[in-house]
């Protein structure tokens, strides 16, 4: 859980570049990347391209907060509370955590 965090994900993405461009695989001036997010994304790739600026020629944050959040837990919070029961009475983190295995069983069935 140590490396589930906000701060984590910003690392991880600027790791994933860096690795793109170690391996030639990512050249600044051929390929520019640019971010894009929405809330909780958006907060992400705003403050990934603050600080790691040469990895991104921009980024675009969507609806997301103005002010950084390291642990945020609020926004799981209300994911978890807005998917309890659907319309028709059905249990929806249960139904979503089903599709993702179902998904993940056919993508890593190789």
């Amino acid at each position: 859980m140590k490396y589930l965090t906000s701060e984590q994900a910003i690392r991880d993405a600027a790791y994933f570049i860096e690795s793109l461009r170690k391996d030639n695989l990512y050249e600044v001036g051929n390929n520019p990347w640019i971010g894009f997010g929405g809330f909780y994304a958006g907060l992400l790739v705003a403050k990934l391209r603050e600080n790691y600026p040469k990895l991104l020629e921009g980024a675009l944050a969507s609806s997301s907060p103005v002010t950084y959040i390291e642990d945020f837990h609020i926004y799981d919070e209300q994911v978890y509370n807005s998917t309890l029961r659907s319309g028709n009475g059905t249990f929806c983190p249960t139904a979503l955590n089903n599709s993702i295995q179902k998904v993940e069983s056919i993508l890593y069935k190789s």
